[in-house]
């Protein structure tokens, strides 16, 4: 089994633990759904518009994703399975500033060549990554924008 189908499993068994309704489910999905389309295409569009990032070949390269804490792990797995499927990467790398031990042991059985983590916690002293930092506000996608087009110039 691999990664995508071991985490969809694992959010299976979440939804029925937690007795989450498919009326529920469809009524989140509908609403968040936009937005994730129009952030991609946002992002792709302005990505996609610079010349050098076009002639970037990441096959055989490492590549290090970076996050800004692992609770559950789900969003580095998914990214780090869209990085090995979209770039083939010679080697993948995780970068966590705080994950607690049971997330960096669900990682280690991902195929990630290396895990680095700062701070690793005991699982039930993790009530959210924000309690570590002084401050986790979020940017806005002008911020983000603005960010990927300095760095492209």
């Amino acid at each position: 089994m691999g990664p995508v189908h071991r985490e969809l499993r694992r959010l299976e068994l979440i939804i029925k633990e937690l007795k989450i309704s498919q009326e529920h489910i469809e009524k989140e999905t509908s609403q968040q759904l936009p937005a994730i389309k129009h952030m991609t295409h946002l992002y792709n569009n302005i990505i996609n518009t610079s010349q050098e990032t076009n002639d970037i070949d990441f096959k055989n390269k490492t590549i290090i994703v970076v996050d800004d804490g692992g609770a559950s792990g789900s969003t580095i797995i998914a990214t780090t399975w869209s990085v090995r499927k979209n770039m083939d990467p010679k080697r993948p790398i995780v970068a966590l500033p705080i994950s607690p031990r049971g997330t960096i042991n669900i990682l280690k059985n991902e195929d990630i060549d290396l895990i680095e983590v700062i701070t690793s916690l005991q699982n039930g002293n993790l009530r959210s990554i924000e309690q570590y930092y002084q401050n986790f506000d979020q940017i806005t996608d002008k911020q983000v924008i603005d960010i990927i087009q300095r760095n492209l110039e």
